[in-house]
């Protein structure tokens, strides 16, 4: 019987590899071209919250940043939108930071499997993200996630709230898909 050997790729490794990849454990997670729909929102909510991160000195707003969330077999995850908060301090350019965001957005695509997305976002909140969005633009629907309550599911007429990460950022669902 042939014994399948795993590859297990750092966050160095993925320098000399071509296309886009994420680590989950060591493992390549290759990333597929977003649909239309998925930039449409993604720009949308980046604009809207950059804007008000600006607008209030909180910190600084990222597309596609990744983040070095775990070591040793190594978890490279790059969340759609991503905020880091002030304190935190400026971002090196030039490595990927470790741990999470203070905020992870991911918007979901027609590829994504719940299970997977489910994972990642455990995987924000392990490495210290204070809060996590899943937008859902088929659904209309914003899940969030925190470790201190468990899922909120907001809807139309619903509105999201930056908490304790993001005082006084509020957006209606129905504003954040066009």
């Amino acid at each position: 019987m042939a014994v399948e050997t795993v590859t297990l790729y750092t966050i160095e490794d993925l320098q000399d590899l071509e296309g886009d990849f994420e680590l989950d454990r060591g493992v390549l997670v290759p990333l597929n071209p977003p649909m239309p729909r998925h930039g449409r929102v993604l720009g949308r909510v980046f604009r809207k919250l950059a804007e008000f991160v600006d607008a209030h000195a909180l910190g600084e707003v990222f597309c596609d940043c990744g983040y070095a969330l775990e070591r040793k077999p190594d978890t490279l995850r790059g969340p759609d939108i991503s905020f880091v908060s002030a304190e935190r301090g400026r971002l090196e350019d030039d490595h990927y930071p470790d741990g999470s965001p203070d905020l992870a957005i991911e918007v979901r695509s027609g590829g994504d499997r719940r299970g997977q997305i489910e994972r990642k976002v455990g995987q924000y909140l392990d490495a210290g993200a204070r809060l996590v969005w899943l937008l859902q633009p088929k659904q209309r629907t914003v899940l969030v996630y925190t470790l201190e309550e468990e899922t909120v599911t907001l809807r139309p007429g619903d509105i999201p709230t930056g908490g304790d990460v993001l005082p006084g950022f509020e957006w209606p669902v129905e504003d954040i898909f066009p």
